[in-house]
């Protein structure tokens, strides 16, 4: 966490936050608003931490399981017709698992 002072046409305010290998940064004319501002950012980087506990703490079921696979199959540039057969899946197992979601355990 800091603030520092650097030039580029004329003198302004960097406020710097790192927390959790994540880091955020804003610019700012006075120290004082730099100050306020590494506050803000420092409070963003909190709430996402608890967010994204909570992503990981929530049991992770085969619908959430298929749809990162989705998303990674149309991210490397796989074919239409194969993310549309792999989506096929997930209607199948919901009729599979009516009464209960099927969970992935470790």
């Amino acid at each position: 966490m800091a603030v520092r002072r650097f030039k580029r046409g004329k003198w302004r305010y960097q406020a710097r936050v790192a927390l959790d290998g994540k880091r955020l940064s804003r610019t700012c004319d006075t120290r004082r608003a730099a100050r306020d501002a590494e506050a803000e950012l420092r409070q963003q980087l909190r709430e996402a931490r608890i967010v994204e506990q909570a992503v990981r703490t929530r049991p992770a079921t085969f619908r959430a399981a298929f749809a990162a696979y989705l998303n990674q199959l149309h991210l490397r540039g796989r074919s239409r017709e194969t993310v549309t057969r792999a989506a096929q899946v997930v209607p199948v197992l919901d009729a599979v698992s009516k009464e209960a979601p099927l969970l992935i355990f470790d």
